[in-house]
């Protein structure tokens, strides 16, 4: 893959706010031209009007529903009628509500479920058969590192994640050879999701330094994941690697 960002087309869906609206901002700089959507439309026009632009290039605003297949399947069309073509698709959509298992809000989880894990299986169904057919193009997932393994409180976004990791893992084991398949583990990022969190939380990074993170490795062809910070991802790499009797006598509360 060439190592620009210019006369590319970059879908982001859940562009409007933390990690995604960041990497908005730092990919039109680069020089890449954005399709950004989200729900919130009036947080998509404000990020509209932050993009770089001196490139030439001409951003799209098209909200939708990421946990909505009809919502998506609009999206596409709309996009289409528009541009001649998409080069990446990058699915950066999440919600996150730390929850006891005891006292699980079924209203939480299926929003959870639907927008981390059935989103980005209905994106895929929508875009690889167009994907497969655009050289260079890409295919990119924000998961987290809340999904290498289980956690006090992640349920059900933990489980959610771990189910996103092993969905790509899976894509990229068929499409891998034609397809350029990334996904994103971040470790904590300063967002609106985080600021949900009453626990301290290490190697804490801002949401600009993470899309910095996610260029550099998009750049990268044969990089599949791309986790961040290291100090902290790579720590947490290691505790999938221990017996649960260890695991489980680390991570109790």
């Amino acid at each position: 893959m060439k190592n620009s960002m210019i006369d590319r087309t970059y879908w982001i869906i859940g562009a409007s706010s933390g990690i995604g609206r960041a990497l908005s901002i730092e990919l039109a700089k680069k020089g890449a031209t954005l399709v950004i959507s989200s729900r919130d439309e009036n947080l998509l026009i404000s990020l509209h009007e932050q993009l770089d632009k001196s490139n030439g290039q001409t951003h799209l605003v098209i909200p939708c529903d990421a946990s909505a297949f009809d919502s998506l399947q609009e999206a596409k069309s709309i996009i289409y009628n528009r541009l001649d073509k998409l080069d990446c698709v990058v699915y950066m959509s999440g919600i996150y509500h730390p929850m006891d298992t005891a006292q699980l809000e079924l209203s939480w989880v299926k929003s959870i479920v639907e927008t981390n894990l059935l989103g980005p299986m209905y994106i895929t169904q929508l875009m690889i058969n167009d994907l497969l057919n655009i050289p260079n193009s890409q295919l990119v997932f924000c998961a987290s590192v809340a999904g290498y393994r289980g956690l006090p409180n992640a349920q059900p976004y933990g489980a959610s994640k771990a189910g996103l990791i092993n969905f790509v893992q899976s894509i990229h084991a068929e499409y891998g050879r034609k397809l350029d398949i990334k996904l994103i583990n971040p470790g904590f990022v300063q967002t609106r999701l985080t600021d949900k969190n009453q626990f301290s939380m290490p190697f804490i990074i801002a949401p600009e330094q993470a899309a910095t993170a996610i260029v550099s490795g998009l750049l990268k062809h044969n990089q599949f994941e791309i986790h961040f910070p290291k100090r902290f991802t790579l720590l947490m790499k290691c505790f999938t690697s221990l017996p649960y009797w260890l695991y489980h006598r680390l991570v109790r509360r």
